[in-house]
């Protein structure tokens, strides 16, 4: 399925006490993202904020609601603001504020069908050797064979046992499917819920899509990170619809949650989501990777440049574009300068969110990026804790290079697990 958040999407929203139909795109009708300063004084910061809450025309009939969340990612500071469209002009002028932007609505774009994958089965390293901690699975997909050897089409895959945290922003995780079910290092499910941003919606997956990503990072036997912690941090409903602003809120509360939890440099964020330019988003990823949180994202599924789209743009991010069973660049995934990695990204089976047995083989970017994020995962368990950029080096160090056909100038390296091994640079 071509399940990348790819386009702004028409999808109905509750604004001003109207119900508005908005197209692809169109901004959400008063609504914007204000980005100030991050050395601004305290004084310098109630100004802002008195400016965001006075309104432009006291005798006007609408009366915008002023300052509605309020963002701290590391060094991106902001709020999502609704506003009289008259006292834009003066904010933006405001030598306070960095960037002002109108906040839009994503979507989930349409599928990609594809024929089912093999069955595989699991053997040894490829060296011939099986490593002392290894983890047997009855079932798994061609992706987690692939990361764990340097050649395609192999019939296992193998990983010495490991996890982390990572944090998925998306639809939600049907936390209580059999893949995230407890192990010897946690007592109930592995996947618990982090925070929802979609009022109105119940703290599941209604959607399907976060929990194939949770599935692909870190499920029992469709993941790349078997034993990580997955955390749902919901920002789209049912129809894989949300706005920008709350993909910011559910980034700042992962910094947040991060950094009170002890996981900074041992976590992970996944987001297969996307749209056009938005220096906003891209801004904001930065500053959570400067915050010590590694940040995973999907290249696309448009068949276009990745500086075409964001955050996949955004150079801090580990951008991974999707290759198929023969490392062929899949025709429909983004390339050139700015991706990353690949990671298998067709003919994906993982967990669904139908029920607790649920599973769905789905196709796109969307689906390669939870193989890198749950690879980070995995590392940092075997390692220790990573800073972003350290990460970035130890799979750089590890990728199998110049592989992938059809690359079009991308950095043509497959991500690697190395086969269950306690990897050393030495050794790569």
């Amino acid at each position: 399925m071509k399940n990348f958040i790819a386009t702004i999407a028409l999808t109905w929203l509750v604004l001003g006490g109207h119900v508005s139909a908005l197209k692809p795109g169109q901004a959400i009708p008063n609504h914007y993202i204000v980005q100030h300063h991050s050395d601004l004084s305290a004084d310098d910061v109630k100004k802002i904020e008195t400016l965001l809450r006075a309104p432009a025309n006291r005798h006007a009939t609408f009366k915008p609601k002023g300052i509605l969340k309020k963002y701290d990612i590391g060094g991106f500071k902001g709020y999502h603001v609704e506003l009289d469209p008259m006292a834009v002009p003066a904010l933006q002028k405001s030598n306070l504020i960095k960037q002002m932007q109108p906040d839009a609505v994503v979507s989930i774009s349409s599928p990609i069908t594809l024929p089912d994958p093999l069955p595989m089965h699991i053997t040894k390293r490829d060296d011939g050797s099986v490593p002392a901690n290894i983890r047997r699975i009855p079932t798994y997909t061609w992706g987690q064979s692939r990361l764990s050897h340097r050649r395609p089409k192999e019939p296992d895959f193998v990983y010495e046992a490991g996890g982390s945290t990572a944090y998925v922003i998306d639809t939600g995780i049907r936390t209580t499917h059999v893949e995230f079910a407890a192990n010897h290092s946690f007592s109930g499910s592995r996947a618990v819920w982090g925070m929802n941003f979609i009022d109105g919606s119940p703290d599941t997956d209604e959607n399907g899509h976060g929990t194939h990503c949770a599935g692909t990072i870190g499920g029992s036997t469709k993941g790349i990170a078997p034993l990580t912690e997955l955390v749902a941090v919901k920002v789209f409903d049912a129809q894989g619809n949300g706005p920008w602003s709350g993909v910011l809120a559910g980034l700042s509360w992962v910094v947040e949650h991060a950094r009170a939890n002890g996981r900074v440099g041992r976590a992970v964020v996944n987001m297969s989501l996307g749209g056009g330019r938005w220096s906003v988003i891209e801004e904001a990823v930065t500053a959570a990777v400067n915050a010590g949180v590694a940040v995973v994202v999907a290249a696309g599924n448009a068949g276009q440049p990745v500086n075409t789209t964001s955050p996949a743009a955004c150079p801090d991010a580990i951008t991974v574009g999707a290759i198929d069973g023969s490392d062929l660049r899949c025709p429909w995934s983004n390339y050139g300068v700015g991706l990353d990695f690949f990671a298998p990204g067709a003919d994906i089976d993982s967990a669904w969110c139908g029920s607790d047995t649920d599973y769905r083989t789905e196709s796109g970017t969307s689906m390669a990026a939870p193989h890198v994020a749950g690879l980070v995962a995995y590392l940092m368990q075997q390692y220790g804790p990573h800073t972003p950029l350290q990460m970035r080096e130890r799979l750089n160090s590890f990728g199998t290079m110049n592989m992938v056909q059809d690359a079009k100038d991308s950095s043509n390296a497959i991500v690697y697990n190395g086969n269950g091994a306690y990897l050393t640079e030495a050794a790569a």
